[in-house]
């Protein structure tokens, strides 16, 4: 990713896939300006070494429940400047055997404008 920012304070762990007590970390990339979080890689160790299992690009807000991650993300619409969208879209995804997959998908009012 380029020009993005990880800072420790931004990384979070979960048991995500599996449901097997091994927890994943979950990094949140900023943009360093006022994009605000622009993705999130989700890693494991393997063998003693950090893996990316999958990268969420434009991951605005990921949060971490105990088998899902549920993003938040803008959606921008004429005149809305780049730190206030006007609505967000709210997904869900769940790890399924090999991957993330799609649960749900909503586009909803912005609470904080």
């Amino acid at each position: 990713m380029q020009g993005g920012e990880v800072s420790r304070e931004r990384v979070r762990f979960a048991d995500l896939i599996g449901n097997d007590g091994v927890e994943e970390a979950v990094v949140i990339v900023e943009s360093g300006g006022t994009a605000g979080e622009i993705g999130a890689d989700v890693c494991r160790l393997r063998e003693g070494r950090p893996q990316l299992i999958h990268f969420f690009r434009d991951a605005g807000r990921p949060e971490l429940l105990r088998d899902a991650i549920p993003i938040r993300e803008g959606v921008y619409s004429m005149g809305d400047a780049e730190c206030c969208p006007s609505r967000l879209r709210e997904t869900n995804y769940q790890w399924r055997g090999e991957s993330f997959v799609l649960l749900s998908e909503q586009v909803v009012p912005n609470p904080a404008r």
